[in-house]
């Protein structure tokens, strides 16, 4: 295979994943997001919740294998 997955784990939970621009999903307490058939290569993957600084890496995936991804969201002032 020439695809690998990413999975993706975010605090706080519940926010929004984009792998080079296509939406994912969202991450949940205790249940990473896995998306599957991911080209291998390099790939960028933005981390999104609403009232927090998004979280952007670049992340190299491999075939076969599983890349982990941990974003921790800054932010979370009131107002």
């Amino acid at each position: 295979a020439t695809t690998g997955s990413i999975s993706v784990t975010s605090n706080p939970s519940y926010a929004s994943v984009y792998i080079d621009d296509a939406y994912y999903g969202t991450t949940n307490p205790g249940h990473p997001l896995l998306a599957n058939n991911i080209a291998a290569g390099s790939h960028t993957v933005k981390v999104s919740l609403s009232g927090y600084d998004d979280s952007v890496s670049s992340v190299a995936v491999n075939s076969g294998q599983t890349t982990t991804v941990n974003a921790n969201l800054a932010g979370g002032a009131p107002g």
